[in-house]
């Protein structure tokens, strides 16, 4: 058994090495705001689920939107997930509109039981991706009449990513505390390009880049106490809390200054020693379950409005988010209808995402808000707990009101969810 356990550890330290050094694919003009877009939804049954996961607990499957849930680990038991998805995006404007697609390898987790009440989880998982290209046209004037235009184009890349371990204990025999550790590391480069938008070989073209690096240790905490409400349903309700916590960032700033015939001018080159701060936040949730339904519903918030902008002009709100999510096995313990054993999963969720638009000139004030669905499945192995998880979700993220800017999504995903017997003791006569 430990030798299986020592080669599965280091594919998987293989595995989040090269996923950690790859360049991640990512397009969206909002992650041009604060550290980009967040990922929050979770691994296979919680994808499935849209993100549910506060209040759920499982011997089939890791969640790690609460570090108490691994107390439903068997105490016999090893797990591994990994997950991967594709999402195809159609962008909207009142004068723009074009479409992109990107894939991800997502996370990779392993779960395993250390004594009977005492479990862990970890694993790699990107907290958040940044991949924007805008364009803006800045005329310049002499006070009567345009000279020239300057075009600006504004570009980012990269992420933010963690490592994380998961460690709950289980007090009594209904109530388990969990507590998250995480290494939290990533880099997130913003380009600024400004050029003639005509031949003007009289005007410099000038370049600023910063590449913030961002590498620091996070925590927070959960807690789920499960019970019988008769003799065939069960709930679980769970909790969780993360404190504001300042991650350390180094920032390299390089202006340069370029014009034809000339060498280019360094204007200005240094290393900043700043934060970015994770905000607070609080969340709470419930299941009802049996072994062939599960309903429930999370919600979170995260004080982001208290948080300082990682940039001039930015402006940032309480995040509030809500998601209700159904599971269905027809008939789990039957040998022959393969269709009866698989899980069918139904989700919702409404976002209030922490980025605030602000436009005088458009007299917007707004919320970005997002709205989604997910359908899944999965897909169970013959005589094994080990499952192929497949969900779509579609959904709508932008500023509804308004009109502003609109983003209409696809996203697939499929999961791997492996889960092998290891911790038997075996006899011989």
């Amino acid at each position: 058994m430990s030798n299986k356990i020592v080669g599965f550890l280091f594919v998987l330290v293989c595995l989040l090495g090269s996923n950690a050094g790859a360049q991640q694919t990512h397009t969206s003009p909002y992650s041009f705001i604060g550290i980009g877009d967040l990922n929050e939804s979770g691994f296979a049954q919680n994808r499935g689920l849209a993100g549910l996961g506060i209040g759920l607990q499982s011997s089939y499957f890791l969640n790690n939107l609460n570090p108490a849930a691994s107390s439903g680990i068997d105490t016999m038991a090893f797990l591994f997930e990994f997950g991967a998805s594709g999402i195809y995006s159609n962008f909207q404007t009142k004068n723009f509109n074009e479409s992109s697609f990107n894939g991800n390898i997502d996370y990779l987790a392993i779960g395993l039981p250390i004594t009977k009440w005492m479990k862990i989880s970890a694993g790699f998982v990107p907290l958040s991706k940044v991949g924007y290209h805008l364009v803006e046209k800045l005329p310049v004037s002499d006070g009567s009449e345009t000279l020239f235009t300057i075009r600006r184009d504004i570009m980012g890349q990269g992420g933010v990513n963690q490592i994380y371990l998961d460690y709950s204990i289980e007090l009594f025999k209904k109530l388990s505390l969990g507590f998250k550790g995480s290494y939290v590391f990533g880099k997130i480069t913003t380009q600024i390009y400004d050029q003639p938008e005509a031949d003007n070989n009289s005007v410099s073209k000038f370049i600023d880049t910063r590449t913030n690096k961002l590498s620091d240790f996070n925590y927070s905490f959960g807690f789920q106490y499960n019970d019988k409400l008769d003799q065939k349903y069960h709930f679980t309700i769970g909790g969780v809390l993360g404190l504001e916590k300042d991650i350390k960032t180094k920032s390299d700033v390089l202006q340069i200054s370029s014009s034809i015939g000339h060498k280019d001018d360094t204007l200005f080159s240094n290393t900043l020693n700043e934060n970015f701060t994770q905000p607070m936040f609080w969340g709470g949730g419930f299941s009802i379950y049996s072994e062939s339904i599960l309903f429930g519903f999370d919600y979170q918030t995260k004080a982001w409005s208290q948080i300082p902008r990682l940039r001039e002009g930015e402006t940032y709100k309480n995040t509030h988010k809500f998601v209700i999510g159904a599971e269905l096995i027809p008939n789990p313990r039957t040998p022959r209808n393969y269709l009866s054993r698989m899980r069918y999963r139904l989700g919702g969720k409404y976002e209030l995402g922490y980025i605030n638009v602000v436009d005088v000139t458009e007299g917007v004030d707004e919320q970005i808000k997002e709205v989604g669905i997910t359908f899944g499945v999965s897909l169970p192995m013959k005589r094994s707990k080990t499952s192929l998880n497949i969900m779509v979700e579609l959904g709508r993220r932008g500023l509804f009101e308004s009109n502003l800017l609109n983003q209409n999504y696809i996203k697939f995903g499929v999961d791997v969810s492996l889960h092998d017997i290891w911790f038997i003791k075996r006899k011989y006569d």
